[in-house]
């Protein structure tokens, strides 16, 4: 069914009339500005290059409703009555020297209990 209607003859290259017009030259080449696309332009037929997340539903921390996100929000200011919820307390990193968690009460009572105990002549803690 790909050619339901008759297909006529071209004659030969030899039999064409002779035309007086300058031979046609492909478009000329511009570089683009800035970075080149890392995809093509898909058709609407087409899939999309995206994957989706499947089975995650997004939730909205300004009104804490499922299906969009705080960008795509329709509400401008955030509900007072939806609770917010806890961010995660980042984990402190150990220190090197090992003195940054004591404060400096504690040091000072350390320094003049061992101020002391040389004076009364003990040499240990």
């Amino acid at each position: 069914m790909c050619y339901a209607n008759n297909v006529s003859q071209i004659n030969g290259m030899d039999m064409w009339s002779n035309v007086d017009v300058e031979d046609m030259l492909p478009p000329q080449y511009k570089k683009g500005l800035g970075r080149p696309k890392k995809l093509r332009f898909r058709e609407h037929d087409e899939t999309g290059s995206r994957m989706r997340r499947s089975g995650v539903a997004y939730r909205c921390t300004k009104c804490d409703k499922f299906g969009h996100n705080s960008r795509k929000c329709q509400r401008n200011e955030q509900d007072p009555n939806t609770l917010k919820r806890k961010r995660k307390t980042p984990m402190k990193k150990a220190s090197s020297s090992g003195v940054e968690g004591v404060s400096e009460q504690m040091l000072l009572k350390v320094c003049l209990k061992q101020i002391l105990l040389k004076m009364v002549g003990m040499t240990q803690i």
